[in-house]
């Protein structure tokens, strides 16, 4: 059996290429609707990556009234990331994605409080290594809540 404890919550964001235009519309600490992605080509996580966000990212979506066109589809946070950066479309990623670091990349708080990912660790329940049980304690109380994403 497997044993799943609560970490923290991860905001999810808007990842833009830095000269997209609607990051000319907000005013500073405004979230962005979700609307506003609606006619963008989205870059998402590929089913077979089971990130376990795509789900939300579709909800998302749906709640601001579109379904999100996708254009590309990747395994990793950083590819997408990168595929932002070049210019391919749009995503939206947890804000803890925003450690990459790539240059021509904006991370945008969206403006709905269901945009969120919550992190958990999974381990088997019958584990016995004490090392288990220090790092499930050392995960709980060394990362409670990520940075908050401030439109970088």
């Amino acid at each position: 059996m497997l044993e799943s404890r609560h970490l923290y919550l991860d905001p999810l964001v808007a990842v833009l290429p830095a000269n997209h235009p609607v990051l000319q519309c907000l005013t500073d600490g405004a979230g962005l609707p979700t609307a506003t992605l609606a006619r963008e080509p989205f870059i998402l996580f590929a089913q077979s990556a089971h990130s376990g966000i795509q789900e939300q990212i579709y909800a998302l979506c749906h709640d601001a009234g579109f379904s999100p066109h996708i254009v590309q589809e990747a395994h990793e946070a950083s590819t997408i990331t990168g595929l932002v950066a070049a210019g391919l479309g749009v995503s939206i990623l947890p804000a803890s994605c925003e450690h990459f670091r790539v240059e021509n990349v904006r991370y945008m708080p969206l403006d709905t409080s269901a945009a969120v990912s919550e992190i958990h660790v999974v381990y088997h329940r019958t584990e016995h290594s004490p090392l288990v049980g220090k790092l499930v304690r050392l995960l709980k109380t060394t990362r409670t809540q990520p940075n908050p994403v401030r439109g970088r």
